[in-house]
C-alpha cells in the first residue's frame, strides 16, 4: 500500500482520486507524509460528527490539499453545536460509569450485609432455641 493510499483510506470523501493522487505527490514535496496523515485524521475525527445534510461541505481531496488544509486550525474543523453534542456525549458516558461504579459498589455493601444478617440470624438460633408449645401460654 502506497503512503497515497493510506492518506486516502483516511479522508472522509472519497471522490476524484486521480486529481487527489497528483495534489498529493505536490503537497508531499512541502510536507511529510506523517504529518499529512495525522491532519487527515484529525479532519476525519472532526467531520465525523457532522450532520449528514453538512457532510456535502467536505472539500474534494485534492481541493483539501491544493488548499493546504493540514495547516489550518484544527478547532475550526469541528462545529460549535456538534462539538458540544460530542462533549455531552463524553460527559454522559463518564456519568453512566461513575454510576456503574457506584451501583456495584452498592450491590457488594448490600450483599455484604446480608451475609452478616444471615450469620447473626444463624448465631441466634444456636443461643437461644425457638419457643415450643403454645404461645397462648
Amino acid at each position: 500500500m502506497t503512503p497515497f493510499d493510506i492518506w486516502w483510506a483516511e479522508y472522509p470523501r472519497k471522490v476524484s482520486k486521480i486529481p487527489a493522487r497528483l495534489a498529493y505527490i505536490k503537497a508531499i514535496s512541502s510536507v511529510s507524509h506523517e504529518e499529512l496523515l495525522s491532519a487527515i485524521k484529525a479532519y476525519r475525527a472532526a467531520t465525523n460528527d457532522w450532520k449528514p445534510e453538512d457532510r456535502r461541505f467536505i472539500p474534494y481531496p485534492a481541493s483539501w490539499l491544493n488548499a493546504g488544509c493540514w495547516d489550518d486550525d484544527q478547532a475550526e474543523w469541528v462545529d460549535a453545536e456538534q462539538q458540544a453534542k460530542r462533549l455531552k456525549r463524553e460527559a454522559e458516558k463518564r456519568r453512566a460509569a461513575r454510576i456503574e461504579v457506584d451501583c456495584r459498589r452498592r450491590r457488594e455493601e448490600r450483599q455484604e450485609t446480608e451475609s452478616e444478617n444471615r450469620a447473626y440470624w444463624a448465631e441466634r438460633k444456636r443461643d437461644k432455641p425457638l419457643p415450643t408449645g403454645d404461645l397462648d401460654d
